[in-house]
């Protein structure tokens, strides 16, 4: 068995335990960390982008963040 050198990116603050099995996480994640996360949805998700006026891929950020929003390319870091 090996072990990795990845460092834990998040802190778990709560944990609460719901119906039917379901256990609930609040954690935090330091910026940096959500940062990068984020700049990597946001370049694949610019990749795909398509808006009047712009050629495939070159869309600026604050139009694609404006038209999809900010959660959306959150979510897309997380996966």
């Amino acid at each position: 068995m090996t072990k990795t050198n990845r460092q834990k990116i998040y802190q778990t603050k709560k944990v609460n335990r719901l119906e039917n099995s379901e256990i609930e996480f609040e954690s935090e994640i330091g910026s940096e960390h959500l940062k990068s996360y984020r700049d990597k949805a946001l370049e694949k998700m610019r990749k795909e982008a398509e808006l009047p006026g712009f050629r495939k891929g070159h869309v600026p950020e604050s139009m694609l963040v404006g038209k999809v929003g900010e959660l959306s390319i959150l979510e897309e870091g997380a996966y």
